[in-house]
């Protein structure tokens, strides 16, 4: 078995991408771009373990038995720890859609495969990564996967006598550029994928056969080359933590700083300075020792911690969560991690035994979780509020068809005569129109929907996530000639009013120039986009513009189950949601809201079409209702429950009936 020479300055700089990714996540604001050190890691992954792999092939003593199963001894207690423990305390404090979707994600963690799916969900910084207690296993996961396959690359490499030089280069590079082409064209695959991510690990590979083949003149070079190095080093990877932030199109090139930073930082050696003297200290090394349990701890506690109060923690309660982390961190390594370590390979078949075990309950929480509805909720609870979480009632009652390439649902077997275009916000009223199909003077309705805005060359993340949908509505008009009524919404609001969502990823694409929403003059062109293809529409019939509902984070009913956050979260506070206890019924409109209600109103009477206004049903003298005889109104913070358009959405009446 081949052992390494320990370097203290290595676990420094552990220390260094361990602290920058911990700040990053509970004071954003402080360290922007903190997430770099992900990055690091896996330069520092990828030297250790292709070092292990090329001195143990040289030598002919490698064994991927002892490998794998080091492999095991080193990620699986920790990981095993953290995933029972989340389990526990997602028992306690989470809903049963979110315990589900925690069970998803310890399955997807145990087989280590949490990069995929998360890519799969949305992006690492949306509104949603808050709530995702074991989000950060999305490194963990490449890690691994690389893991598992670049021993057999390097295998290969000696067994056919190739020129490892030239395979590195050749692999780094079109990982690289791979790197580079999904950058533009899907950035969120492009982060979490192990294709693009791999020339960073590479990158550590080629420092590690590089270092095993230095001369002994090499070994011998000034000093001030390796202080040089490790200071050049050092900078770029504190330009990448204080200057990037999480609206840089990332890795794509930017990732180069931190790369190529912890390439030189290990390439200097232990006798440079910076390294001997900083990186080297025992604060320093302490910290890059427990790095690993401090990454696996972190962010649960952070994330639990944001479930519970249903917002961003406050600072003092963050910083103790940060103390807390670093406890539990050196515990887990004195206690679980050592004492397995010294165990060599007798508990490797417990370990895999326990991981599969966790993975498989995690597995059935996920696919079963409609048993869980009810379960360790205090009689206190309304159970109105635990209903409307999750009640979705789109395409139900609706039948699915397809026309070439196009899926639609509608109410019933005759040619439509209705079609509606949009996205969720228009899936709202899936169940009015299913509720009004026995009433014979409703139009047979059908609906074209998709995520993104109904407006052509709206984006919402790269050229991938271009909207098609108006394409798809033109084809469908063409052909259904008995279609005389269409309905054109989306959630506008979650697009042009930048204090609801504001992402700057979101642009309009004019002759191959990104107009930002945010930023740019974006918003500006695809509202006139929006009047144009209002008009275009009229030709085929009547059209009628659908203005949003508003959205707010109090329409929640997660929130309405911790209005102001507390300690324990289903403890509830007897005061404000016992079954009893009166909630506040309104909350007051958003005022940009409104101003966009009216600008789209306007929109509407230029392009000749008429409007359908739901603020006068949902916020009465701009006061919203987010409860109707003590039932929430919304499922979440943007979309309307099944019931309350069954019974209070008559304002789309007029473009159903005859």
């Amino acid at each position: 078995m081949t052992h390494l020479k320990y370097r203290a300055d290595i676990d420094g700089l552990r220390a260094i991408a361990i602290l920058s990714v911990v700040i990053f996540h509970a004071y954003p604001q402080k360290l922007s771009g903190g997430f770099v050190g992900v990055d690091v890691f896996f330069v520092i992954s990828g030297f250790l373990i292709s070092t292990i792999i090329l001195k143990g092939l040289a030598d002919s003593s490698f064994s991927f038995y002892d490998f794998y199963m080091r492999r095991v001894r080193r990620i699986f207690p920790a990981l095993l720890l953290v995933l029972v423990c989340s389990f526990a305390v997602g028992w306690f404090t989470l809903l049963a859609d979110e315990y589900s979707q925690l069970g998803k994600h310890i399955a997807a963690g145990a087989g280590f495969i949490s990069n995929l799916v998360l890519a799969n969900e949305s992006g690492y910084f949306d509104n949603a990564a808050d709530t995702k207690p074991l989000l950060h296993l999305w490194s963990l996961g490449i890690e691994e996967q690389f893991y598992i396959f670049w021993p057999l690359v390097l295998w290969a490499i000696f067994k056919f006598k190739l020129n490892i030089g030239i395979v590195l280069f050749i692999v780094a590079s079109l990982s690289f550029g791979l790197n580079l082409i999904f950058l533009e064209k899907s950035p969120i695959y492009n982060f979490y994928s192990p294709i693009t991510r791999c020339w960073e690990l590479v990158s550590g590979a080629t420092l590690a056969w590089y270092c095993l083949h230095k001369t002994q003149q090499d070994h011998q070079k000034a000093t001030v080359i390796h202080d040089v190095q490790s200071a050049f080093g050092l900078i770029l990877i504190l330009v990448g933590v204080f200057l990037f932030d999480k609206n840089m199109p990332f890795p794509g090139w930017l990732a180069i700083a931190p790369v190529l930073g912890a390439s030189l930082l290990i390439l200097a050696g232990d006798g440079a300075w910076i390294n001997r003297n900083i990186l080297a200290s025992r604060p320093m090394a302490w910290f890059g020792l427990i790095s690993f349990p401090l990454y696996l701890w972190h962010w649960p506690l952070l994330s639990f911690a944001h479930i519970i109060e249903g917002r961003l923690p406050r600072s003092h309660i963050r910083f103790q969560l940060l103390l807390l982390a670093v406890l539990l961190s050196w515990l887990t390594f004195r206690l679980i991690e050592q004492p397995i370590q010294r165990k060599l390979d007798k508990l490797n078949k417990v370990l895999i035994l326990l991981m599969g075990t966790i993975g498989l309950l995690g597995y059935c929480t996920y696919a079963f979780w409609n048993g869980l509805e009810n379960r360790s909720f205090p009689d206190s609870v309304n159970p109105n509020f635990v209903k409307a979480v999750n009640d979705w009632g789109y395409p139900k009652g609706l039948k699915e068809r397809q026309f070439e390439n196009i899926k639609y649902y509608i109410n019933s077997d005759s040619p439509p005569e209705v079609l509606v275009i949009g996205d969720s916000h228009v899936e709202h009223f899936g169940p009015r129109v299913v509720a009004l199909s026995n009433d014979t003077a409703t139009k047979p309705t059908a609906f074209i929907t998709a995520a993104g805005l109904p407006i052509p060359n709206t984006c919402r993340f790269s050229l991938q996530d271009c909207s098609e949908i108006v394409d798809d509505a033109r084809k469908f008009l063409a052909n259904f000639k008995s279609i005389k009524t269409i309905i054109l919404g989306a959630c506008w609001n979650c697009y042009f009013v930048q204090d609801t969502f504001s992402d700057n990823g979101r642009f309009h694409l004019i002759d191959k120039q990104r107009l930002h929403f945010y930023g740019g003059n974006g918003k500006d062109s695809a509202l006139q986009a929006l009047r144009h293809t209002l008009a275009e529409l009229s030709q085929y019939g009547q059209v009628y513009l659908l203005l949003d509902n508003p959205l707010n984070d109090d329409f929640d009913p997660k929130k309405l189950i911790h209005p102001e956050g507390f300690l324990n979260r289903l403890s509830i506070n007897q005061t404000s949601v016992s079954k009893t206890a009166v909630v506040s019924d309104v909350v007051p409109l958003h005022q940009h809201q409104k101003q966009l209600n009216a600008e789209l109103q306007q929109i509407a009477a230029d392009a000749g079409v008429e409007a359908i206004n739901q603020l006068p049903i949902l916020c009465p003298d701009d006061l919203c209702i987010r409860l109707s005889q003590d039932r929430p109104v919304y499922l979440d913070r943007n979309h309307i429950r099944p019931y309350f358009v069954i019974e209070k959405g008559d304002y789309m009446d007029r473009a159903l009936k005859n």
